[in-house]
């Protein structure tokens, strides 16, 4: 039968063989595609710095104008009324609590003309009076003295924090790029047209800037000049620069074509670069488990993920070697997770790399039992012509013992030991009776 195993067994080491080689091959390709990758990225990366540097020196130039730093002095003068009107209103309420509480305890006996006089201005400011009904002809204006108001002050807008926010909120640099990307204006001699002028516009510029990304690095200084002084002069004309109007002011310097491609063009390269790296260290993990985990010649690497099972009694039992253990119930197919695998487990006095270090497994961290521990199984193997569940046992509550076979355990270096042992043993046996009958 051994025979037979190691002949299996064999087959097994040919196949961690052939695996061995395709991985090897696969980290030698995937550093070479690393390499190349690595360089895509670092010249994405120098052009997309070289753009954003562009873009953030145009914009400082722009955070320098008449027009930005007007734009930041009334927005700190919101900010500085904001806060006084805040600071006026609770300074308001607090007096008019105390007003409050002096009309509520003033004596009117007192003849303090002061107090009495800022006691009846609260009452007649705040207090509300009463409705008298009259038959006499309304007048002409029904209007008291006290809730008229100062034509020029009725004429005021009215002004909601809301707006005040984001009056405050308001993104300047969008704004700024937006008025210089506006250079055409939005004048009389615009009309229904503006629209399709502005997609064109916008295809136009897109057109331009996705240039980019076909000018060889060598050149693109004098492409870059050469661009820009093209694009001004086709603003100038109105060939291009309304697409900003035609977007709104949420376009900003980083939403420009160019810096769009030359962004998603870094990001799709680091993207398809981190992939590589990941595959690489998994091949590479693989690898060095085929060299640890799966024999000394990586024999039980054709039993990965290979399942095999056993009905017996109420259940049928799978066991999926390096994998998962469960058990099925024939009566109404509810499943139970037994364990996962955990690694060998032929104990600590046992030489790693033996044939009896390969016997045992261990699969722990199954369902939990009711009012019991979690479900685990030690599986003790021995050599065998095929992979087959022998016989299952529950020797402890919920921790089960499999006897499994398998022609990863016939080696047949040492069965041929153990034989020529055998045979000597035989011999000298032989050797010593004759010697006795001589």
């Amino acid at each position: 039968m051994w025979l037979r195993g190691s002949k299996i067994r064999a087959s097994y080491i040919k196949y961690a063989q052939q695996e061995r080689l395709k991985m090897a091959q696969r980290i030698t390709d995937l550093e070479r595609e690393i390499d190349g990758k690595e360089g895509e990225v670092a010249a994405a990366r120098v052009r997309l710095e070289r753009l954003e540097n562009a873009d953030r020196e145009q914009m400082e130039k722009r955070k320098r104008s008449p027009i930005y730093l007007s734009l930041l002095h009334h927005r700190t003068v919101i900010s500085a009324l904001r806060s006084q009107k805040h600071q006026l209103e609770e300074e308001v309420d607090e007096l008019k609590r105390i007003l409050k509480e002096l009309s509520e305890g003033y004596n009117p006996n007192y003849q303090d003309m002061a107090v009495k006089a800022a006691v009846v201005g609260y009452t007649e400011k705040y207090s509300p009076q009463p409705i008298e009904e009259t038959s006499e002809t309304p007048t002409e204006n029904p209007t008291s003295e006290q809730n008229q108001q100062p034509e020029d002050e009725q004429s005021l807008p009215v002004v909601t924090e809301q707006e005040l926010d984001e009056l405050e909120k308001l993104d300047l640099e969008a704004l700024i790029v937006s008025a210089d990307s506006d250079v055409g204006g939005t004048g009389e001699g615009q009309g229904e047209g503006d629209a399709e002028g502005h997609e064109g516009a916008r295809e136009s510029s897109v057109t331009v800037y996705r240039i980019d990304q076909y000018i060889p690095d060598a050149l693109y200084e004098s492409y870059e000049s050469l661009r820009d002084h093209v694009l001004t002069w086709m603003i100038r004309f109105g060939v291009i620069g309304k697409s900003a109007a035609a977007v709104g002011v949420e376009n900003t310097v980083a939403d420009a074509p160019h810096m769009i491609e030359a962004r998603k063009k870094y990001n799709d390269l680091s993207s398809s670069l981190a992939a590589v790296q990941s595959d690489l260290r998994n091949t590479k993990d693989a690898l060095g488990k085929l060299d640890t985990d799966f024999g000394p010649q990586g024999e039980w690497k054709k039993l990965e993920n290979t399942c095999i099972d056993r009905e017996q009694g109420d259940y049928t039992y799978t066991l999926c070697f390096f994998g998962k253990v469960t058990q099925k119930s024939n009566k109404d197919g509810a499943t139970h997770h037994l364990g996962t695998y955990a690694g060998w487990n032929a104990g600590s006095d046992v030489q790693p790399g033996t044939e009896a270090y390969y016997s045992k497994q261990l699969y722990n961290r199954g369902l939990k039992c009711w009012n019991g521990p979690e479900r685990s199984v030690n599986v003790d193997m021995t050599c065998g012509t095929s992979n087959e569940i022998t016989h299952i046992s529950e020797p402890e509550k919920c921790e089960y013992r499999f006897q499994v076979t398998t022609p990863a355990l016939c080696w047949p270096d040492l069965q041929w030991e153990k034989q020529q042992h055998a045979e000597g043993q035989e011999g000298v046996k032989q050797q010593h009776a004759a010697r006795v009958d001589l």
